[in-house]
Order: structure tokens, then sequence, then C-alpha cells
């Protein structure tokens, strides 16, 4: 009977270990449990910093190229508004005489032909009313 009681008391002790080693990998799955929660929580944030960083440069993106097109449209603008220097300098510094009377000329038409672009029905709306093409004209007039 003795030996009966020892093989109870030894599988008594092995049960209590085996119990406390069930109750350390508990706690260790409590705990990845509780670090799982938390890097989940993390990368959820990243996702959404993800997404926002996205949307952003989708937006820079689109406004790159709303600046070019901007870009290339002020230049056929600017085109219309500068007056070629040659007829500048007809116009403001050149001399009447007969000789330079074809080049003054042309000079007279190309400024007509800009003026009259400037005007309502010969304008695109959308230049209508900016700043620069209304205070034009002022500029054409020396």
């Amino acid at each position: 009977m003795s030996i009966i009681i020892s093989t109870i008391y030894i599988l008594f002790a092995l049960t209590v270990r085996v119990l406390q080693g069930l109750e350390s990998a508990s706690n260790c799955v409590e705990d990845m449990d509780e670090w799982l929660g938390i890097f989940n929580l993390k990368l959820r944030h990243m996702r959404e910093d993800i997404e926002s960083i996205e949307v952003r440069n989708n937006k820079l993106e689109m406004q790159s190229v709303n600046n070019k097109s901007l870009i290339e449209e002020l230049d056929k603008l600017l085109e219309r508004l500068c007056i070629p220097s040659e007829y500048a300098t007809s116009l403001t510094g050149g001399s009447f005489d007969e000789a330079r009377m074809l080049q003054n000329i042309e000079a007279c038409e190309w400024l007509t032909k800009a003026l009259r672009s400037l005007e309502g029905p010969n304008l695109d709306r959308g230049y209508a009313n900016m700043r620069a093409v209304c205070r034009q004209p002022d500029f054409l007039y020396f």
C-alpha cells in the first residue's frame, strides 16, 4: 500500500507541475494576446496613415498636372499680351521717316490686331476677367 500512496503522491506532484506549466503557458498566451492587440492597433494606425499619405500624394499629382496645364495656358496668354521687341522699338523709339514706314505700318497693324484680340467677343471668357488681361490694353497704349 505504501507503493500506491507513493505513486499517488508522485502523480499528484506531477499533476501540480503540469498545472503550474499550464498556468504559465496560459499567462504567456494572455501576454501574447495583449501584444497582438497592441500591434494590431499600431498596424491599423499605420494603414490609416498610409491611406492618408496616398490621398495627399494623389492630390499633389493632380495639382501638378493642373499646374502644368495652367502654365501652358498662361504661356499662350502671355504670347498674346507681349509686344515683340521689334514692334515696340518701331512704335516707341523709331522715326516715322519714309524708309521705316513699312516697319511702322507692320507694327501698327500688329498692335491693332493685338488690341482687337483682347476685346470681348475675340477673347475667351476665362481670360476676360483676369487682371493681367484687363490691364494689358493700358500697357499697349504707349
